[in-house]
Parts: structure tokens; sequence; C-alpha cells
């Protein structure tokens, strides 16, 4: 079957040869925070997790054949192990957004490495709005409330990286405040990586 024979190729291509290139931006969150409040007319619940992250945990596992780029399992297993916070917002009391926070170590998928944060950093790894959601400025809302929260607990500067063919994340970036630090690259060809700015 040709779509067989497709996938083992992309597998097999995926094994020699990977590349990714990705933008870190940052800001401080000390002092005033600007306002994000978009104007919807919906009703969203939104709340941390901290202690238990198994409402997020099991949906990202429901929807991974449905959003293959949500759920790593090295990614998890990082984020229980370091204490990461998660974000999620419901409406009607289904999930249709999240983030993971990293604090302390956090893996990167994009480099398949563990990046080792200071005190008073934290990292946005993750947000995520259902495409049926798209566009009323939730990803606003979720970064608005992330840095408040985090703020509330003694961080002062986040981080984030953001591959270059993701525009809707570098607008919601950009408008949240984070400006771009520095571009990091890898290569990896027959396992071995290779990285660059």
């Amino acid at each position: 079957d040709n779509n067989t024979l497709q996938k083992a190729f992309l597998k097999m291509k995926r094994a020699v040869y990977k590349s990714t290139c990705s933008t870190w931006y940052e800001r401080s969150i000390e002092g005033t925070l600007e306002s994000f409040e978009p104007n919807i007319d919906i009703n969203i619940q939104r709340e941390f997790l901290e202690e238990d992250k198994s409402e997020l945990i099991n949906w990202l596992e429901m929807n991974k054949s449905k959003f293959p780029w949500i759920y790593f399992p090295k990614e998890i297993e990082c984020a229980n192990k370091n204490n990461h916070i998660f974000y999620i917002m419901k409406y009607k009391n289904e999930i249709i957004g999240f983030s993971k926070i990293g604090v302390n170590g956090t893996y990167i998928h994009d480099f398949d490495k563990t990046l080792h944060l200071k005190e008073d950093t934290f990292l946005i790894y993750d947000i995520f709005i259902d495409p049926s959601m798209g566009g009323k400025g939730l990803a606003l809302i979720a970064t608005k409330d992330i840095f408040t929260y985090l703020k509330e607990k003694g961080y002062k500067r986040v981080v984030v990286h953001i591959e270059k063919w993701n525009k809707a994340s570098i607008k919601t970036a950009t408008k949240s405040g984070l400006r771009p630090k520095t571009t990091i690259c890898l290569i990896k060809i027959f396992g071995i990586s290779l990285y660059f700015k």
C-alpha cells in the first residue's frame, strides 16, 4: 500500500536526518503587566494544575492522534519530575486550550534536550488553542494569566521558543511583550546533533 510506504520512508528519513530552527523570546514580568483582555462573548473557565495534572495529561493522550505535536512521553515525565505547572482553558466543561509551563529542568522535544532554568525563570513550552476557537484572542488570555500567576509566585522572567514557521505563535508572543533573543538551530545526521546560532 502506497500510504504505508510513504510512512516507512518518512520514518527512515527522520532516523537519518532531522532539522529544526527556533527563535527564543524572552521578557521580564517585573513591574506592571499590560492588560491583554480580548473582546470575546463566551464564558471560558481557566485554571492552573500543579499537584494533579492528570486531567490535562489524560486529555493529551486521548487527543494525540488528532494533534500529534501535543503529547510526548519524555515531556510529561520531565514535567511530573520537575513540578511543572499546567494551565487549562475550558468551554462548557471541555478543554479547548492549554499551556505547559516549565520550571527547573524542562525537556524540549524539538531539540531532544533538557534545559535547566534559573530559579526566577520559567519557560512556556506549549500553548495550544483548539482550532475551532482560534481568532478569539484566547492565547493572549492564557499568556496574561500565566504571567500574572507566575509573577505572584516570585518568578521574574519568561522565555519561549517558537519555530520560525509558526506565525500565529510569533504574533501572540510579540503582542505579549516577548522579544526575540536568539535563534538556535539543530541538524541531526545519523544520530549526530549539530547545534548552531
